[in-house]
């Protein structure tokens, strides 16, 4: 296996093995131009994302009974997580009533297109179309 960049050049060959796995050692290096040091708000952030937006009493919590590795010592945070605020927000019911509401057939017709579409569809088409009436 050869990977190339899109110049062609060659960054790197792997040889195939017995199992048809392509075997790859990498020795990464840290990139020092992009290296930089991270306030202690934006390390506390970084680890909420982690962990999927749980709270701070709770990585305070694993930081403190060293339940992660590498989980520093996070202080007091004092901006809102976005995402947690959306998330937290109270959305708007759908309506009871119809705007809109059609009394005879086909004076309302709704249609839903998208193609094409890999496979084919059983009519060889390859574009899907699906209608419906209210």
């Amino acid at each position: 296996m050869r990977v190339r960049e899109p110049g062609g050049q060659l960054l790197a060959r792997a040889p195939r093995a017995a199992n048809r796995l392509y075997l790859l050692h990498l020795k990464m290096a840290q990139p020092v131009c992009l290296a930089m040091r991270w306030r202690d708000d934006e390390v506390a952030w970084r680890w909420h994302e982690r962990f999927g937006h749980v709270n701070m009493a709770a990585l305070r919590k694993l930081a403190r009974e060293e339940l992660v590795r590498g989980l520093p010592e996070l202080g007091q945070v004092e901006r809102i997580c976005e995402a947690c605020q959306a998330g937290k927000q109270r959305r708007t019911s759908f309506p009871a009533q119809a705007e809109y509401r059609a009394r005879e057939r086909l004076e309302l017709v709704h249609g839903d297109l998208c193609g094409p579409i890999t496979p084919a569809t059983p009519r060889g088409t390859g574009i899907s179309c699906f209608w419906w009436m209210t």
